[in-house]
């Protein structure tokens, strides 16, 4: 408006409606991304993201407030928060950070900008401190910083190899809460639940990422029109992280067949590695999970666009067999 020179305010509100498919699948995370989002299966209406950012010159700024993590991770194939894209949780963020980046939590960081923040694709660096206890449906300083805090770094380099759109992420986090340790027997686990006794503690636990997009192909008068791989690589903390370690790959684009120009569709598969000591019990076996998934994103006017999805999981719950699931959604812009 004329009023705040280099001054953003950003909010985001959220609520859920219904009941999700997530916990019939046997999968460790989320098969309908709406259904994790603010908080999983819970019908509440939140603030989860309200932040203001000042840029300090045209390469740096200063952001604060209650800060969500989720696009974070974002890349030109595998984002748009299950609306847009896939539909699953394991193409829209890397999982290795959910032990120790919260979904939501007041923090503050610093971005930077190369060469500078009105550049056509600047490369960006991004440096935050987050309350470790943050939720979405909390707010205030002192109890999201309570226990601990987490801390992020990530950065992002566009590239044109081929002298096509590209780009490469990587960042890491660490977070100093007393987090439990995986590595305990079944019997203290049981004891634990009955309530018998306490599970061991390791201070703080750790995660690193990797994330690329890459166009092998685009229309000369339109570089958005074309498709490309994308894939993300991840290892955690061991001992505090269930998820070892994990990677996905895929391929997507845009405007493939003739006069739909403005039709997206991805493939991808993922796999994720459980810490192989992880304590069972008889009702509850758990091993390494893998998955599949197809959309394509129909446009029908400007303003709507229906997506159907499949997905085939091989869930982590061992006692659950291969899941097929079948998606459809709506998707209006006023």
């Amino acid at each position: 408006m004329g009023l705040w020179p280099g001054g953003f305010l950003d909010m985001r509100a959220e609520t859920q409606f219904g009941e999700f498919i997530n916990s019939d699948t046997g999968s460790m995370l989320a098969t309908n991304m709406d259904g994790f989002c603010p908080l999983p299966d819970t019908h509440t209406t939140t603030l989860s993201h309200v932040v203001l950012t000042q840029f300090l010159s045209e390469s740096m700024a200063v952001y604060f407030g209650k800060i969500e993590t989720l696009d974070g991770d974002s890349n030109r194939f595998a984002g748009g928060r299950g609306k847009t894209q896939f539909m699953n949780q394991n193409f829209i963020i890397n999982p290795v950070t959910l032990r120790s980046s919260p979904y939501s939590s007041m923090g503050a960081g610093l971005a930077f900008f190369f060469p500078n923040a009105a550049a056509e694709n600047p490369s960006t660096l991004s440096l935050a401190v987050l309350g470790a206890n943050g939720q979405p449906d909390t707010a205030g300083w002192e109890d999201d910083f309570e226990d601990g805090a987490n801390y992020s770094a990530e950065f992002k380099l566009p590239t044109r190899f081929f002298g096509l759109d590209g780009a490469h992420l990587v960042g890491g986090t660490y977070n100093n809460k007393d987090f439990k340790s995986n590595d305990q027997n079944a019997r203290r686990v049981l004891a634990a639940k009955l309530g018998l006794g306490t599970l061991a503690e390791d201070e703080g636990t750790w995660c690193a990422y990797y994330n690329f997009h890459q166009y092998l192909f685009t229309e000369a008068e339109d570089e958005s029109q074309g498709w490309g791989i994308f894939g993300r690589y991840g290892f955690a903390d061991d001992e505090t992280s269930p998820i070892e370690d994990f990677y996905s790959i895929g391929v997507g684009g845009k405007g493939i067949f003739e006069k739909r120009d403005n039709d997206t569709f991805g493939v991808g598969y993922y796999y994720i590695g459980l810490f192989d000591k992880l304590p069972n019990l008889a009702s509850n076996r758990f091993g390494d999970s893998q998955g599949f998934e197809v959309f394509y994103n129909i446009e029908v006017t400007p303003s709507l666009h229906i997506t159907p999805d499949l997905q085939v999981i091989n869930p982590s719950r061992e006692q659950n067999q291969t899941a097929v699931v079948l998606g459809l959604r709506v998707g209006m812009t006023f």
